[in-house]
């Protein structure tokens, strides 16, 4: 006897076969889809920052801004570039300068950020804590002080809410640039890079007593409760220094709620 069509058994065979086939193959396209997408953001931010050299590079030379290129912290804007090159454009940047170098990048887009220190790059999820949850709001990444005779204190304007009593989670990097120590005073030098809002337990952060002039890196991760209550336009990060002078560049600065 012949049949025609499926019975309901076979139907539901194929079905569980169809349903078995989904599950392994669409998480391998999903992550071949995030992947494509990552690495055309990379792609996208090496341009970006070959084109921010460029600017930078015209901009020094022909600086009839009277914008000190040199130092600072900018954005594609800031550096006359408002065009998409080769695909999607970032949505947000941040463009360090130091010492007429390009000390850090940080190009947004719709699903990555990517984040360059010279030429160590790495990529992050938006997503991801760190730029998902960022309380922070980044102003001015570069101070300079002169202490040489007498202690001097220097704040960053970079702007974080917090409340007192709640744990925060806080990660940063910093570079120190001493360029001059009084000799006398060598054992006295103390840089102290602090949080206003944490009270005396971030006095122990980013912390040297300096007897030699060059750069010093330190790179910070902490937990630390609020002791008191700071609004959107307090400063958190100051440099405290003492017989000498310097720079003091900043980067990567991220706060978040631990909860």
């Amino acid at each position: 006897m012949n049949r025609n069509g499926f019975t309901l058994i076979e139907l539901l065979a194929v079905i569980l076969i169809l349903g078995i086939i989904s599950l392994i193959a669409i998480p391998g396209v999903s992550g071949m889809v995030n992947h494509s997408k990552k690495k055309a953001a990379e792609l996208n931010a090496t341009l970006y920052k070959q084109e921010v050299e460029k600017q930078i590079a015209i901009k020094m030379l022909d600086n009839k801004e009277g914008v000190d290129y040199r130092k600072g912290t900018f954005t594609l804007e800031d550096l006359g570039i408002d065009k998409s090159l080769d695909g999607e454009k970032p949505l947000d940047s941040e463009i360090v300068m130091y010492n007429g170098e390009i000390y850090f990048t940080s190009f947004k887009y719709k699903n990555y950020t990517v984040k360059c220190y010279g030429e160590d790059c790495r990529t992050v999820s938006n997503n991801d804590p760190e730029i998902k949850d960022n309380l922070a709001t980044k102003r001015n990444a570069i101070v300079s002080w002169d202490g040489l005779t007498d202690r001097t204190q220097k704040y960053f304007s970079l702007q974080t809410p917090v409340e007192k009593g709640k744990k925060y989670h806080i990660t940063f990097r910093v570079l120190w640039d001493v360029k001059e120590v009084v000799e006398s005073q060598k054992t006295r030098n103390l840089f102290v890079f602090g949080w206003n809002a944490f009270g005396q337990d971030s006095y122990g952060i980013c912390r040297y007593i300096v007897a030699w002039v060059g750069k010093i890196k330190c790179n910070a991760d902490e937990i630390l409760t609020a002791q008191g209550t700071y609004g959107p336009n307090s400063s958190l990060f100051h440099v405290d220094a003492m017989y000498s002078k310097g720079t003091a560049v900043l980067t990567d600065y991220v706060v978040t709620e631990v909860r």
